[in-house]
């Protein structure tokens, strides 16, 4: 008898198939929730998509603010058009 035919005969083979059973089980249970993790992922991505976009928005707003300010010694000038 060769070793494959033994294995297939032999107590570690129903155990692996056994494992595997349960493993397939496992996987059943996991598809929806990587589904789900998989959905937020893609809200939280499109949450920081919109933030950047408000970020730069405001960057382009405040530029003529950022010219001569406070903090540098100046007075906040009049927003002028870029």
């Amino acid at each position: 008898m060769t070793a494959y035919r033994e294995y297939l005969l032999s107590r570690e083979y129903r155990r692996d198939m056994l494992s595997s059973a349960e493993n397939s089980r496992l996987l059943r249970s996991i598809k929806p929730l990587t589904r789900s993790v998989a959905a937020h992922w893609r809200i939280l991505m499109w949450t920081g998509r919109q933030l950047e976009a408000l970020g730069r928005r405001l960057q382009r707003l405040s530029y003529p603010y950022q010219q001569q300010n406070v903090y540098n010694g100046g007075s906040l000038p009049v927003p002028r058009a870029r």
